[in-house]
């Protein structure tokens, strides 16, 4: 029993640093919307660009302002052996996935469901969030499991910790 409250606690423990660093991941997240969303009105509103041309120009802008500060706070303890333009290019490549995810949920809201642009990026920002956070942990800054510098894998079985467990006190 004591042996699996040691693993629920450590397996608490990834969870909270997880929870930690995706808040992290979300508050860059808001700073990059609200990025995106400027540079977006003022191309379509003082620039007279069509929307989705603005869109691209935003969302490229607003990864790059994301990578610096999520390389710089959110991801600045992981232990990736990736250089900074290393990381940089993995980013930016998983980034725009999350962008084409979010072009076309934007293209959809806007042109087929008649919503505003404005409204419609907002969901469409939301909509790329998942995608960018779970895959640039693992892939550019090479988080293996939640909460990345615990000892512990999260995801190992019970009996194979208490295994290891008994065999090590013996």
């Amino acid at each position: 029993m004591i042996r699996q409250n040691l693993y629920t606690g450590s397996k608490q423990a990834g969870l909270i640093a997880h929870a930690l660093r995706f808040t992290r991941f979300g508050v860059v997240g808001g700073v990059g919307a609200v990025v995106n969303m400027a540079i977006l009105y003022l191309l379509v509103h003082y620039g007279g660009w069509n929307h989705m041309a603005a869109a691209v120009v935003a969302t490229e802008t607003a990864i790059l302002s994301n990578f610096a500060m999520n390389d710089r706070w959110t991801f600045r303890d992981s232990l990736s052996s990736i250089s900074w333009s290393g990381r940089l290019v993995r980013y930016n490549a998983i980034a725009c996935g999350g962008a084409a995810i979010s072009l076309g949920v934007l293209a959809a809201l806007t042109l087929g469901a008649g919503m505003h642009y404005l409204a419609a990026n907002v969901v469409a920002i939301g909509a790329g969030t998942i995608w960018n956070y779970v895959v640039n942990s693992r892939v550019t800054w090479n988080l293996t499991h939640l909460g990345a510098g615990h000892q512990m894998a999260v995801d190992e079985p019970l009996e194979h910790v208490e295994a290891n467990a008994v065999s090590a006190a013996d």
